[in-house]
């Protein structure tokens, strides 16, 4: 198994993948990377979860910046059609009831 890289493989994913935060966690840890976009949404008249608000901008600029550092992949930043929101699943996100 080590020199298959079998091992290397295991512990490389174990160090950082996958981390789940709760969504109150995630909102204090990462709202400065979209502090504009959730106090807009919180002004607006329709109600909109502020997780959801954070989400999709935190995937909207990793997007933006993968998009510039490889123009040749599109799978990264490709967005749905009906409402321009980034597919999280290509970004590697996912938004549970629970957690992130």
């Amino acid at each position: 198994l080590r020199c298959a890289g079998v091992v290397e493989a295991v512990r490389v994913s174990r160090v950082g993948y996958p981390q789940r935060y709760s969504h109150s966690q995630f909102i204090s840890r990462y709202r400065t990377l979209g502090i504009r976009e959730m106090k807009k949404a919180a002004k607006a008249k329709t109600k909109v979860k502020p997780i959801a608000v954070l989400v999709d901008t935190i995937a909207k600029k990793m997007a933006l910046i993968d998009s510039k550092a490889s123009s040749a992949d599109e799978k990264v930043g490709k967005k749905s059609k009906s409402d321009g929101k980034v597919d999280l699943l290509a970004i590697g996100v996912q938004v549970g009831k629970t957690k992130v």
